[in-house]
């Protein structure tokens, strides 16, 4: 009985675990972010945030940034290629959507791969209409800092909170959408992503 009582405790350990590593509330979501990367593991990034969602959300915000403010060939060749892609058209929403399915492949590979971490990796997969933009990505550890509540009305949250890229040493300040769900708080979306773009573009414009 008592050898079978010392079985049931690491069992009953990881049990606990697992029920903690839903997230509880949306500063709990960021934190979980950030123990993915650190840990290697995308099952508690998909815990904290929806993938799918988020990529959507991100493609979107992006075509809608570079419809504003068209890019240039011959001063930003890639943001070019970006909106070819998401520009409109009859296959644009299929198109949305696949680019949206490689970002969400990309998040998840980022944290398995241990290339958010900042640990030698694997190259950046080379397939994929994305792979040409994705492979300029800084290789340095991506952490998320001073997280803050600034929006939160029943299932719904609005945080705040700086994406450090300790490669370049930049910093991107992030507005989160957050939503409640059974299993927990998840990010669905990124409020500023075409001033996040804007400001991409400009400094991949500056010598």
């Amino acid at each position: 009985m008592k050898r079978c009582g010392c079985l049931w405790t690491p069992l009953a350990a990881v049990l606990l675990w697992a029920c903690a590593a839903h997230a509880a509330g949306p500063l709990e979501a960021v934190d979980l972010i950030n123990r993915s990367i650190e840990t290697q593991n995308p099952a508690l990034l998909e815990r904290a945030v929806d993938l799918s969602a988020l990529s959507s959300h991100v493609v979107a915000g992006v075509a809608r940034q570079l419809a504003a403010d068209p890019p240039l060939l011959e001063h930003e060749p890639l943001a070019v290629l970006v909106a070819r892609l998401v520009g409109t058209g009859q296959q644009e929403g299929e198109m949305r959507r696949v680019l949206a399915e490689e970002g969400r492949r990309y998040l998840v590979w980022g944290v398995a791969s241990g290339a958010f971490a900042g640990r030698s990796h694997e190259e950046v997969p080379r397939e994929g209409l994305l792979a040409a933009v994705l492979a300029q990505v800084s290789p340095g550890r991506k952490e998320l800092r001073a997280a803050q509540v600034v929006e939160e009305e029943g299932a719904s949250s609005v945080v705040e909170v700086d994406l450090v890229d300790h490669g370049t040493g930049a910093v991107y300040p992030l507005a989160l959408r957050l939503v409640r769900l059974k299993e927990g708080w998840r990010v669905v979306a990124v409020l500023n992503v075409e001033s996040l773009v804007a400001r991409i573009r400009a400094e991949a414009r500056t010598p």
